[in-house]
């Protein structure tokens, strides 16, 4: 196991549990036989949006619940041990055509029947395919399938696969009203069995201001200076070189200004092509990859703005966590983000590619302290009212229960 980096030491923060049983939809705050649910998922090497939102998840069940996780990717990030204080097996699958693959099905099938799993719950393509075919076959009661995204991945042998699997899944659970959408059209369900159930957050703590100093301090960033954060990994979708290029335009209009990327290296090639860019554009000094940073929450407290220039995303857990910390986010407006920020009021939406009108809302959010006052304290009450992690947990037990009741 490597020794984490400084920043990675600096913001690393102890992850937030729920408090206290609560009551379900039944009235009952407890069970005489917990439910035991598996969360089947495909790695936890790289802990993206999705991994994050399904350690949440176990970490915030109620006591009702018991929980194990599965994963098919041995190397598992070295912080897992710290987010998931749960059961986790890690059962190999490097592909699942192969010899090998029958080895894990029956490993698989063994872990749910010996261990009496009641809900199968699946994240991502491996999980949802191969191990909801798996967990049909060894008994599970329930199988539930998360989808996360718009499908930007899938091949024609994908698209087939998850109209059969759709079929398997007693229920399915979209991110966003805009993947409900696309996975009733494409995986042609029945839209009564698919459920947005939208991902919740709890809010996020506020450093002191010495605390916000020493960070800045840490990060090399002048004390006044304004911040544009960006958090998100190095892949071709999430829009690195645009956002690279508005940062250039708002440097000539705010040259003060200091941007920062937090997020692991997950494309080598491009990571190296955005380097080049940022020496063409001269923003070495003033342009900061931070690389990974496991526990985000202090970076958004340095903030002015977050930004978000995603070519394609399902709910992007980024701009949640910018309204939950208060801060006004400009995002292009794709997949389910439009569902989180209005327009105008809690922040901007962009067009994919528009660079340029970026930039010039970053430079608006720059100048005028009320205008961005505004907009954090109208998505810090949008949060309250329609994304706590609360609401979603006990959206999602009573989708376990009624599943179960349906059984």
């Amino acid at each position: 196991m490597s020794a984490p980096s400084p920043t990675e030491t600096m913001f690393s923060t102890v992850p937030q549990k729920l408090g206290g049983a609560r009551k379900d939809a039944a009235g009952y705050a407890s069970m005489a036989k917990q439910v035991h649910v598996l969360f089947l998922v495909d790695q936890l090497s790289a802990l993206g949006g999705g991994e994050r939102a399904m350690m949440q998840i176990v970490r915030s069940l109620s006591s009702r619940f018991r929980c194990s996780v599965v994963t098919f990717r041995g190397n598992v990030h070295p912080d897992v041990g710290r987010l998931l204080p749960v059961q986790l097996k890690v059962i190999p699958l490097a592909r699942t055509y192969s010899p090998h693959a029958l080895a894990s099905a029956i490993e698989l099938r063994r872990f749910i029947r010996d261990g009496k799993v009641d809900i199968v719950h699946t994240f991502f393509e491996t999980s949802d395919l191969w191990g909801g075919f798996v967990a049909r076959l060894s008994g599970a009661k329930v199988l539930i399938s998360s989808r996360r995204d718009m499908g930007f991945l899938r091949s024609t042998k994908h698209h087939l696969a998850y109209r059969l699997a759709g079929r398997m899944c007693d229920r399915v659970l979209t991110v966003s009203d805009s993947v409900r959408s696309l996975v009733v059209r494409e995986d042609r369900l029945d839209p009564s069995r698919v459920t947005t159930l939208y991902t919740g957050i709890a809010p996020i703590p506020k450093l002191s201001v010495g605390a916000i100093l020493e960070a800045r301090r840490h990060l090399d960033l002048p004390p006044g200076a304004p911040v544009v954060l960006k958090i998100a990994n190095i892949l071709a979708w999430k829009g690195h070189k645009e956002f690279l290029e508005a940062a250039a335009l708002v440097h000539a209009e705010h040259p003060d200004t200091h941007f920062v990327v937090a997020g692991a290296h997950s494309d080598p090639a491009l990571f190296s092509t955005l380097m080049s860019l940022r020496r063409t554009l001269r923003l070495d000094d003033y342009f900061h990859y931070l690389g990974e940073v496991i526990s985000t929450g202090p970076l958004y407290q340095l903030a002015t703005v977050v930004c978000l220039l995603s070519h394609t995303e399902g709910l992007p857990n980024v701009v949640l966590e910018a309204m939950s910390a208060g801060r006004p986010v400009v995002a292009t407006d794709v997949g389910g983000t439009g569902e989180l920020v209005v327009d105008g009021t809690t922040g901007f939406l962009v067009g994919a590619g528009d660079v340029k009108r970026a930039a010039n809302k970053i430079s608006a959010l720059l100048k005028s302290d009320r205008l961005a006052c505004e907009m954090s304290d109208a998505a810090v009450r949008r949060v309250e009212e329609h994304f706590s992690l609360e609401r979603m947990i006990t959206q999602l037990e009573g989708i376990y229960d009624s599943a179960l009741r349906s059984d």
